[in-house]
C-alpha cells in the first residue's frame, strides 16, 4: 500500500520505538531477532532502562546499524542520586552517551 501526499509517494513503515534489546531474553537469539525485522521492514529503536544498559545500547547500536535511547528509567533514578542532586560523573556519561550518532533520544 502507498499513500499519496502532493505530488509525493510516501511508502508507509512500522518502527518499534520502545525495544530493549540489551534484555536477557534476546542474548541468544538477537542477531535473528533484528534479521525478522529487518525482512518485515520493521525499523528498531532500542531504548536503555539505566547507565549500564545505555552504553550496551549504544554498543548495540553500533553493532547492527539501529538506532537508539538514552536515559534512565524513574524507578532507577534514585541510583544516580547523591546529596539530592543527580550525580555529576554519571550526568557526564550519559550526556557523552547521548551525543552518539545512533542516539535518537
Amino acid at each position: 500500500m502507498t499513500l499519496q501526499r502532493g505530488d509525493f509517494t510516501v511508502a508507509p513503515s512500522l518502527i518499534d520505538t520502545h525495544a530493549h534489546l540489551d534484555a536477557a531474553e534476546f542474548a541468544g537469539d538477537l542477531s535473528e531477532v533484528i534479521e525478522r525485522a529487518r525482512r518485515a521492514e520493521v525499523q528498531i529503536i532500542s531504548v536503555s532502562t539505566d547507565l549500564d544498559s545505555a552504553e550496551a545500547t549504544v554498543e548495540l547500536a553500533r553493532r547492527y546499524k539501529l538506532r537508539c535511547a538514552v536515559g534512565i528509567h524513574p524507578h532507577l533514578a534514585e541510583r544516580y542520586v547523591h546529596d539530592g542532586r543527580f550525580a555529576p560523573e554519571s550526568l557526564d556519561r550519559l550526556t557523552g552517551l547521548a551525543q552518539q550518532r545512533q542516539v535518537v533520544a
